[in-house]
């Protein structure tokens, strides 16, 4: 839920999210937004002076982007408009609720594994030990599953880079 994720923010990081963003890059979302149809998402702010940014929520409706104060401190506003446009990226393209359904998968595959490897192993029984064998398959499938979504994850990376290029028209600022 990002409530929770709002409330363990403002718990650990001292995440602000009434706090002021700057005049150029507020009319950068606010057009950015329009043009794509999504909802202003909250933004929130860290005290940090690393520079990092990140989206979280369950659709375009209820997104958030967090960004540290390192970013406005770090880089110009070209490059800062190219990280928040990647991250709106993420958010017209729906990669958080994409992602968490994907991680549906090995979560299972590994659940069929615990299940069918998990019984009395001194029993000897031809029906447990095809359970077994369904019980590895389902962890090598697991295993794969992972590193397909991993390949998944770093493909949404380049497609909300992508975005940012295409929005800022400056596709260096974000390198």
């Amino acid at each position: 839920s990002p409530w929770l994720t709002d409330l363990s923010m403002k718990w650990f990081y001292k995440a602000k999210f009434e706090a002021e963003i700057p005049e150029f890059l507020d009319l950068f979302i606010e057009e950015t937004c329009k043009k794509h149809k999504i909802k202003y998402p909250r933004i929130g702010l860290i005290d940090d002076g690393a520079p990092n940014a990140f989206t979280y929520g369950r659709s375009k409706r209820d997104a958030r982007i967090v960004l540290t104060r390192g970013v406005f401190d770090l880089l110009t506003e070209e490059e800062t408009k190219a990280v928040v446009a990647h991250e709106l990226g993420h958010i017209a393209h729906r990669d958080m609720m994409f992602m968490t359904m994907l991680q549906i998968i090995p979560l299972v595959l590994y659940a069929v594994y615990e299940m069918f490897t998990n019984f009395d192993r001194g029993n000897s029984d031809s029906d447990n030990n095809k359970l077994a064998l369904v019980g590895y398959i389902a962890y090598i499938l697991y295993i794969i599953s992972q590193y397909i979504i991993l390949w998944l994850s770093r493909v949404r990376e380049y497609y909300a880079d992508e975005f940012s290029a295409n929005e800022t028209k400056n596709p260096n600022s974000l390198a």
